[in-house]
């Protein structure tokens, strides 16, 4: 008589289940990765609290202090939008000296924490 294995059952499609069957697991895999990271708490950029929601399609806002602000489609700050305001803050530190760019300031303080 062959021993039983013991199999480990649980969810594995997590937040896709509802899907059943239908759609393939690498892609109920994607949505549900998806769904974590939308619905995982993010820090505001005013208030430093992790109290930042997605209230549309691309627009996020705090419910601690209000402040209401565009994103990303599924997170509020993309990879794209990282490397563009690094790549700017770069092109324009050197004539910062000479001019004040109010953005460079908001994005000191949120690298500083």
């Amino acid at each position: 008589m062959a021993a039983k294995k013991n199999v480990r059952k649980g969810k594995v499609s997590r937040s896709a289940g509802r899907f059943g069957v239908r759609y393939g697991r690498k892609d109920r895999k994607l949505v549900a990765d998806l769904e974590i990271r939308t619905h995982a708490p993010h820090t505001c950029a005013k208030c430093d609290m992790p109290s930042v929601r997605r209230i549309g399609t691309g627009i996020w806002e705090c419910r601690k202090c209000g402040y209401k602000f565009a994103g990303g489609t599924f997170i509020p700050q993309t990879a794209v939008g990282k490397t563009f305001q690094n790549t700017m803050k770069n092109a324009l530190s050197d004539s910062a000296s000479k001019y004040h760019y109010a953005f460079l300031d908001e994005e000191e303080q949120e690298d500083e924490y």
